[in-house]
């Protein structure tokens, strides 16, 4: 609803060689009550052909992954 805040949770689920699974999860400040669960995969991309490339070191190794029974559930 219209001026309700947000509190908005992302992790990365996956880390492949050119892809990551990014999870969300919304939940209202309120009442901690989840609005809305969501997930992306982004895949890494070289910028001149738009194929994709693989994720260099230095950019996934400051990505900690998160298993899905370490997923949140909640505003905790």
């Amino acid at each position: 609803f219209a001026g309700d805040k947000l509190v908005i949770l992302t992790w990365v689920a996956t880390l492949r060689k050119a892809s990551s699974l990014r999870k969300y999860l919304f939940l209202r400040e309120r009442d901690r009550a989840v609005v809305a669960r969501g997930e992306t995969n982004w895949v890494f991309v070289e910028a001149g052909n738009g194929h994709p490339k693989p994720i260099p070191r230095e950019v996934s190794s400051v990505f900690a992954l998160v298993a899905a029974e370490g997923e949140p559930a909640g505003w905790e």
